[in-house]
């Protein structure tokens, strides 16, 4: 198994591959604070960039299977949805 780390931005990240949470991982779980948490860290406070941390993936046929970073990348898209539908 060859393991790659790539630093990208998460626009390039999400446009890059379909993503599926496995089985194995636990259901979406963050709240209204988490998610307060998150926008108030990654949008309100960000002077330049926000490291937005870690996603571990790995390559499946169709698809790219979450390992770790399941409710950021969930949290991420939801949000992106909603401002979508806000426009």
């Amino acid at each position: 198994m060859k393991i790659t780390c790539l630093d990208e931005q998460v626009g390039k990240f999400l446009a890059s591959s379909f993503y599926r949470i496995p089985r194995f991982q636990r259901p979406y779980s963050w709240d209204r604070t988490n998610v307060e948490e998150f926008w108030n860290d990654a949008i309100v406070e960000n002077e330049d960039q926000y490291f937005i941390g870690n996603f571990v993936v790995y390559d499946d046929k169709t698809a790219r299977g979450v390992v770790d970073g399941q409710q950021r990348l969930t949290t991420i898209t939801l949000l992106l949805c909603a401002l979508l539908n806000a426009v």
